[in-house]
């Protein structure tokens, strides 16, 4: 990898303007390294030494800062008013907010100068997609504004959409590339990409839309089916057939996730039930071989089944492996991602060859793993408790597992699918959240969707194409075409 995890301290250096006579403490441990910023606070015969967090904490109680951003609120006659003067924080209530700082498009004064937003030309007139508008914060990004053609709608979801009607609905010189598809008659509650196609859950069954003609009519393929957890490839589509569509499917993340019902076959010219009523989840394809989960009585006698499609009889291989969940194939390292039950401590990691899965390759990384995902390079899963950070490795040749905590700040954390050298990941702390997109050579994080459903995302096999469903509207899904180098 190019880029390694660092651990680093935040340290705040500016400058402090004192009286000559005023002296703080013994600065010379202070590196030399530190950053000056020109407060231009002095007045006419006062001298500069360093500010530091390190020096506030010299005083003690004396100064009140509530943020923590080396900033006070008042400090008390212990201390000579002149010496933090010059250093009391505006707003001692939010850490982003201090003399100097960064101000951004947000209704606040960030840098305590006594002005809001003056860095950006607020008001000012401007033209989008040739109807006349004014300049406002966008809504999405506070370093930047946006221009509204009404009041407050700077970047939120009444600004221009991109309709998956084959033209540049907002003005950007594409053409679908982000785009909302027509409505349908029924609630999606699940999305599928299968080959040139995305196959659509909904309440009245099962649809399929053209990728390539989006603006079309979907077409039913599937009447009278409660639809989860649907999984395709080139010749075979299934999914779990609800029992009970009131019944709530288990979704919780530190369990197997599993929906009570039959697992279906999509024949050309039938529906084939090819299990009994019990929890599933987890399905996987690979090739001809179908890998799922089936939930015992108790959390440790849940199963992994393996069933070949390659015949009328659907053979089963059950149990294929014991006390595991959320099977996850990689073709390239010939290896099939499991995670166990067995640990007193919470589920792990195991990672087996496909050919001898009765042997366990590798135990990987810490308890309370997740849902692993993976690619043919990659793999990767939330673990921890209450709050959750995520794991990921690199599959090297030899069948070795490099793997690390990966540097994203958030409070549950959960990959989602691996994109090109990126993996997507979404705080499930609340849903819908924003998808961010963390790449794999070089650290960085984009906000890559804003608002997304919780495990809705779904990409092609060609990485060109992904879908996923947001709360604009039950009855569409949204479409995203990547462009070469985007």
């Amino acid at each position: 990898m190019p880029w390694t995890k660092m651990n680093s301290t935040r340290v705040v250096w500016l400058l402090l303007f004192t009286a000559c006579s005023g002296e703080l403490a013994d600065f010379s441990h202070i590196p030399d390294a530190s950053v000056d910023m020109n407060l231009d606070r002095g007045d006419e015969g006062t001298s500069t030494t360093i500010w530091t967090c390190e020096i506030r904490d010299t005083m003690g109680d004396a100064c009140i800062d509530t943020d923590n951003d080396c900033f006070v609120e008042s400090c008390n006659g212990d201390i000579d008013q002149s010496l933090w003067q010059p250093f009391v924080d505006c707003n001692d209530q939010n850490a982003d907010i201090f003399p100097d700082g960064s101000e951004t498009c947000n209704q606040l004064d960030d840098d305590c100068d006594g002005s809001v937003d003056e860095d950006f030309a607020l008001g000012d007139a401007c033209d989008v997609c040739g109807q006349s508008g004014v300049l406002e914060c966008d809504v999405n990004d506070s370093s930047r504004v946006a221009c509204s053609t009404g009041r407050g709608q700077s970047g939120g979801q009444d600004m221009l959409l991109e309709l998956c009607n084959q033209l540049d609905d907002d003005c950007d010189q594409k053409i679908d590339e982000d785009c909302l598809t027509p409505p349908i008659a029924h609630k999606i509650t699940g999305v599928e990409i299968c080959g040139r196609g995305v196959v659509l859950a909904t309440e009245n069954g099962l649809y399929r839309v053209d990728l390539d003609a989006l603006d079309t009519e979907p077409i039913q393929i599937a009447e009278d089916v409660s639809v989860a957890n649907i999984v395709c490839n080139d010749a075979h589509l299934l999914w779990v057939n609800r029992s009970d569509r009131l019944q709530p499917c288990e979704t919780n993340p530190m369990l197997p996730q599993s929906c009570r019902g039959q697992v279906s076959y999509l024949d050309p010219d039938r529906i084939r039930r090819i299990t009994g009523e019990l929890a599933y989840g987890g399905l996987a394809l690979n090739g001809d071989e179908l890998y799922l989960h089936r939930r015992g009585s108790v959390i440790e006698e849940t199963t992994i089944d393996r069933i070949l499609l390659t015949n009328d009889s659907f053979e089963i291989e059950s149990p294929l492996i014991v006390g595991s969940s959320d099977p996850a194939i990689s073709l390239s390292a010939n290896a099939l991602f499991v995670r166990t039950w067995s640990s007193g401590s919470g589920p792990k990691i195991e990672m087996k060859q496909l050919d001898e899965l009765n042997v366990t390759t590798i135990n990987l990384g810490p308890s309370g793993a997740g849902r692993p995902i993976v690619s043919d390079r990659y793999a990767a899963w939330s673990f921890g408790q209450e709050s959750r950070a995520i794991w990921f490795g690199q599959l090297t040749e030899g069948g070795q597992f490099d793997a690390f905590q990966l540097p994203i700040e958030g409070q549950r954390l959960e990959p989602i699918v691996f994109l090109q050298q990126m993996v997507l990941v979404q705080d499930i702390a609340s849903s819908p959240g924003p998808v961010i997109a963390f790449d794999l050579m070089t650290g960085q994080e984009t906000r890559f969707i804003e608002s997304a459903i919780v495990d809705s995302i779904r990409v092609d096999q060609n990485e060109q194409v992904i879908v996923w469903l947001d709360t604009t509207d039950p009855y569409q899904f949204r479409v995203r075409r990547l462009e070469s180098g985007n």
